[in-house]
């Protein structure tokens, strides 16, 4: 009863991979990951113009390795109910991270110069290419292999059809399963065509650091 949606209920079974891929979690997830490879390319950066001492390999190595576990998402949320903002407490995890791995002369740059919707727009255009084309795409392209050998089997079966649920012209159960293979597969192009862009632009798009 406390479900926002049939798909959180009722059909959660069937998108369990789903619910995996955009969960809350995930998003953290994908957000933190997002901070530590901007932290890379700006540490890299600050380094080649001599402003920071550069990471040696070994300590860019361990900068990349930083991952999000589902044991972080409790710190996460501790960090999050005593700051009030989800971002803040990633950059705070991933501070105690850096911490953890002797990388702690580089935490004070951890979201140096971005913006919460930086950060936010990136992360979900992550969930959604992993959600599209790790489960979306493979499952729609399954489902047309499938069409396309019945519709032609089935090409001159007589049916009878239907508008508003009323008998209407007769057709064929092969000509009714091409027309919804076509749309299909023209949905399919759509979205492999889809291009998302993301931004990157600092607070009030000025570059300027909010810390």
């Amino acid at each position: 009863m406390d479900f926002i949606s049939p798909l959180d209920d009722r059909y959660y079974g069937e998108l369990r991979d789903y619910a995996a891929a955009v969960s809350e979690k995930a998003f953290v997830r994908y957000r933190f990951r997002v901070e530590v490879l901007y932290l890379d390319f700006l540490v890299n950066t600050l380094g080649r113009v001599g402003i920071i001492k550069p990471l040696t390999e070994e300590e860019r190595s361990r900068l990349l390795s930083l991952l999000f576990s589902d044991d972080d998402y409790g710190r996460f949320k501790e960090i999050e109910g005593r700051l009030g903002h989800d971002v803040k407490a990633i950059e705070y995890l991933i501070r105690e991270k850096l911490a953890n791995v002797d990388l702690g002369r580089i935490a004070h740059l951890a979201h140096l110069g971005l913006t919460s919707e930086d950060v936010n727009n990136l992360a979900l255009g992550i969930l959604v290419r992993v959600a599209v084309y790790n489960y979306l795409m493979p499952e729609l392209t399954a489902l047309l292999g499938t069409m396309i050998p019945l519709m032609e089997r089935y090409a001159g079966l007589p049916m009878l059809g239907r508008t508003h649920g009323q008998p209407a012209t007769p057709t064929t159960l092969g000509k009714e399963l091409a027309y919804h293979a076509c749309r299909l597969a023209h949905w399919l192009s759509v979205i492999a065509d889809i291009k998302l862009q993301g931004k990157v632009s600092g607070p009030r798009g000025r570059w300027r650091a909010s810390q």
